[in-house]
């Protein structure tokens, strides 16, 4: 792998679990990787997937309100997206992850879904959110 060829990470932060995808930089075909527990433990866990998958961009999904305001969810990935900064060695990059379980859900219609692949599910769907962006197709 050279410089050029390198994953970015997704992560779909929650006070429970913590969502986790995959996406080349070339390719950017987004896929669920792994959900986390939210514990001591998380950081750690991350900066270690991060090393073992080539990562060097990490998008964290940043829930706002219905009407766009930050909410105390809001706040509390701001503070994990610090945390996270202060441990690894690749820019944090903060995408609206407005609804996205609920984009998941309805990808699945009437199947019942566990809760964890959700989770790593909603991050595949934060990193799509990421590279609409990059292409000026936000919604």
């Amino acid at each position: 792998m050279n410089d050029q060829d390198y994953t970015i990470l997704g992560i779909d932060y929650g006070d429970v679990r913590v969502g986790i995808a995959l996406a080349h930089n070339i390719a950017k075909l987004p896929h669920p990787l792994t959900t986390l527990s939210n514990n001591d433990q998380l950081i750690t866990t991350i900066a270690q997937i991060i090393q073992e998958q080539n990562t060097k961009l990490i998008v964290l999904g940043l829930p706002l309100s219905a009407s766009g305001n930050e909410t105390q969810q809001t706040q509390k990935v701001r503070q994990f997206c610090s945390q996270l900064s202060e441990q690894v060695p690749w820019p944090v990059v903060l995408v609206d992850e407005s609804y996205s379980s609920v984009a998941v859900q309805e990808r699945h219609g009437h199947a019942v879904v566990a809760k964890e692949a959700i989770d790593a599910q909603a991050a595949a769907v934060i990193l799509e959110r990421y590279f609409m962006e990059q292409k000026g197709e936000a919604q």
